[in-house]
């Protein structure tokens, strides 16, 4: 088989989804075998066998499998496909004459154990699924291609179709005439046939349904009077009803669930005399200079002389920083950091979800009441991160290191990374260990010479770090990034005679939106939370707010200002999830030959609440669809030119998609009648 053939034509592809590959090759098995322990479970109690059928040094080229069984005999391949040194994705597996994709969920549905135990083998070793046939000799070459037999009832898209809208319809013609190829494409496979058949299907309007509440605010106005505000996310549509107390405690039953939850709400409903409660978990995500702003969507309080309280970062803890576009992260922030020789270093480590950074000094606002977990995660061949440990409010880390292995020897885990200074050291994990010691020569820790070996303590846990942005060193710098990010026209909050007054942009258009009238010059508390909810703000932000807001007021930037609900298309929620399901495969089905594959394809176009069912009922199917799909992968993989790699890629990862989602509708369909 020529090298120059065994590549997908787009390099892009190729690039984002093989691993490249030590020049060595005698060092792949290492390399691979680090690999799969990311994606393996540990506790399956498997073997794993690594065998090369064929290795070509000089060109990078080699063909293999991976064999996993565990102690019941059951065993699964795993096909390894090296090409120019760059190793194939690990993403698919062989069960006897199938292939499926790879995944810690279906290897946890086949196997059950505690350990996952390894073996290397010389290369041209025994016999595997390799050499006997059911790997790599029932994919290449793949599943015949042939005319599409079914008939319009028999196919899964003849079915759909009767009960595809009209907007689907549209979308699927305009697709496939825009691009001339996609026709040419379909024409050289002889699936016109299912092409036709949604060229010509006529599409409806989907009913009108009614919006459902998620923003809810309970009002206590007299002994047995209260009222319930409730308005949907992301749409001003308000509705307000008034009702009595036995009311009012079923409906907050029904809310936030029985018992103690519910006597609780009710309790702090008569005390407080208002309560919100459900408000946005997280407000849809508003630009700046197409920069996405940060948790919470970036709603923030700004004062012009004490920007957030900001401070020096000297401390273990949360706190919120500003990048330079005044994006906020929370993160932890680690300011005793050491070296693998335990030598204190001058530099600090900030850790967030959506942000990290390496410096010498942090300013920002400290969020001790913010409860948040680190972003812990398995080190695994090429992960930035550090070392950290925590107890009783007190924390260490290490400098950052680049993992560059993962192994065991013996009993004794192990990490081989480059260091903060881009020297070799391994790094072996010992729960005996109270603190990093630098060891001597040791053979049962695998030392080679080369590497300086250091036993490390198991408590010590490994924390990537993720995108890594400058943060402001100095309050000056804090308030220059804070004030980047301002809004020309917030919202001003202040609170007057027990009253709150709202002042910003286009606030008239709500105050006759639906079916309840605001005055923003006097509104009382209940309104005012229930419009901040409207307007974006999670509920530990609109408490904050709402404090801030006494004297001279406080600006809100950041909200997201939803439209009226004149100008927003009615959905529910279900029907939104189930309108996220839709995809639209037309390319991809249009290089493809299986007629059942273009078939599924082209029916997650039309995805709705009125079909949604059939797809549920033809579940076995898109599970068919999906395993043809990966032997044509492996298949593409192998050099067969007309199968396209990047596009069964795509295919398979939105009919698994659309299969995960089924899944979830039936558990919540489930609950719903329970």
């Amino acid at each position: 088989m020529p090298v120059e053939n065994i590549f997908s034509p787009d390099p892009a592809f190729r690039q984002r989804q093989y691993h490249k590959l030590s020049d060595n090759t005698n060092e792949w098995d290492e390399q691979i075998h680090g690999l799969l322990a990311s994606i393996i479970p540990k506790k399956l109690g498997l073997k794993l066998t690594l065998h090369w059928q064929k290795v070509d040094d000089q060109a990078g080229y080699a063909v293999g499998s991976i064999v996993l069984n565990d102690k019941a005999k059951k065993s699964i391949g795993i096909p390894i496909i090296v090409k120019q040194w760059h190793l194939a994705p690990l993403d698919t597996m062989m069960i006897e004459d199938k292939a499926y994709p790879l995944s810690e969920d279906t290897l946890k549905e086949i196997f059950s154990g505690e350990e996952l135990a390894t073996e290397k083998i010389p290369r041209h070793g025994p016999s595997s699924v390799f050499d006997s046939g059911i790997m790599y000799q029932n994919t290449y070459p793949p599943v015949g291609g042939g005319r599409y037999v079914y008939s319009a009832d028999q196919s899964l898209l003849g079915s759909v179709l009767k009960d595809a809208w009209q907007d689907d319809v549209d979308e699927f013609r305009k697709t496939a005439k825009e691009d001339s190829s996609i026709i040419a494409a379909v024409a050289k496979r002889n699936n016109e046939d299912l092409f036709k058949m949604a060229l010509d299907a006529k599409g409806k309007k989907p009913a009108k349904k009614k919006r459902k509440a998620s923003i809810i605010q309970v009002s206590k106005k007299a002994p047995n009077e209260y009222s319930i505000l409730g308005n949907p996310e992301g749409v001003f549509d308000p509705v307000m009803h008034s009702v009595d107390r036995p009311t009012m405690r079923q409906f907050v039953g029904n809310v936030v669930g029985g018992g103690e939850t519910e006597n609780e709400f009710v309790s702090r409903i008569d005390r407080n005399r208002e309560q919100m409660i459900s408000a946005p978990k997280a407000v849809p995500k508003k630009e700046i200079s197409g920069k996405p702003l940060g948790e919470h969507g970036g709603i923030f309080l700004y004062s012009e002389n004490d920007p957030d309280n900001a401070q020096s970062c000297d401390e273990f803890g949360v706190y919120g920083v500003k990048d330079r576009a005044g994006v906020t992260s929370y993160g932890y922030v680690f300011p005793n950091v050491v070296s693998f020789d335990s030598k204190k270093m001058s530099i600090k480590i900030f850790v967030g979800r959506n942000a990290s950074s390496v410096q010498e000094k942090f300013v920002g606002v400290r969020e001790p009441d913010r409860e948040m977990e680190l972003p812990k995660t398995i080190p695994e061949y090429g992960k930035v991160g550090v070392l950290v440990y925590i107890k009783d409010g007190k924390a260490l880390s290490t400098a950052p290191f680049r993992v560059m292995s993962s192994m065991m020897c013996g009993s004794t885990k192990s990490l081989r990374v480059k260091d903060y200074y881009g020297k070799d050291a391994k790094l072996n994990f010992s729960p005996v260990a109270e603190a990093m010691t630098k060891v001597k020569q040791s053979a049962s820790l695998g030392h080679d010479g080369r590497i300086q070996n250091y036993v490390v303590p198991a408590s010590m846990k490994f924390v990537e770090l993720g995108l890594t942005k400058n943060l402001p060193e100095s309050f000056e710098e804090h308030k220059k990034y804070a004030s980047g990010s301002l809004d020309a026209k917030p919202l001003r909050v202040i609170r007057s005679n027990d009253k709150y007054v709202f002042r910003g942009p286009d606030l008239g258009k709500y105050a006759n939106a639906g079916e309840v009238r605001f005055d923003f010059s006097a509104l009382d508390k209940g309104e005012a939370q229930f419009l901040l909810g409207s307007f974006g703000c999670p509920m530990e932000k609109i408490s904050h707010i709402l404090r801030r807001a006494e004297g001279l007021g406080c600006e809100v930037h950041g909200l997201s200002f939803p439209k009226v609900a004149s100008e927003v298309p009615e959905e529910t929620g279900l029907d939104d999830f189930i309108r996220s399901l839709r995809c639209n495969l037309v390319k991809e089905a249009s290089v493809m030959d299986e007629g059942e594959v273009v078939d599924a394809a082209l029916s997650l176009g039309f995805v709705n609440s009125e079909n949604v069912h059939k797809f549920v009922e033809s579940m076995p199917r898109l599970n068919e669809a999906v395993s043809m799909l990966s032997k044509l992968l492996i298949a593409a993989r192998l050099g067969m030119s007309n199968i396209p790699e990047a596009a069964t890629t795509s295919a398979i990862q939105n009919i698994l998609k659309v299969i995960e989602g089924l899944k979830k509708l039936g558990l919540m369909k489930s609950k719903k009648a329970a």
